[in-house]
């Protein structure tokens, strides 16, 4: 869903779309239509935790993490816990899951 908030309301990078990539070619076609006129956070390589990541926010202000996983393409939220909420992610998806019974798939990991 995208909504027209106006001035008031601005994106944060607490809040992104996991992109899961199959292939190179897959990950590399959508970092440069998502980086056009976008701001390069993580550039596009491999990091100590990935064989190849990248963290991008585009034109329109929207985060977007990239990750070569081998799967079919999958686009997932990612909530990033920061400031008074540090170390709390664990807990916060225990609670997301108890409220919606259905949500199961879910990754934690602290960094």
């Amino acid at each position: 869903m995208g909504l027209n908030g106006g001035p008031q309301f601005k994106f944060t990078q607490s809040v992104s779309m996991f992109v899961f990539c199959e292939t190179e070619q897959e990950m590399d076609t959508l970092w440069a239509k998502l980086t056009a006129n976008g701001t390069v956070m993580m550039p596009l390589e491999k990091y100590p935790f990935a064989e190849k990541f990248g963290w991008t926010t585009d034109r329109f202000g929207l985060s977007w993490q990239l990750f070569l996983s081998g799967t079919k393409q999958e686009i997932k939220p990612c909530l990033l816990f920061v400031g008074d909420q540090f170390g709390r992610a664990e807990e916060a998806m225990n609670f997301y899951t108890s409220v919606f019974k259905g949500l199961t798939d879910y990754r934690y990991q602290s960094v």
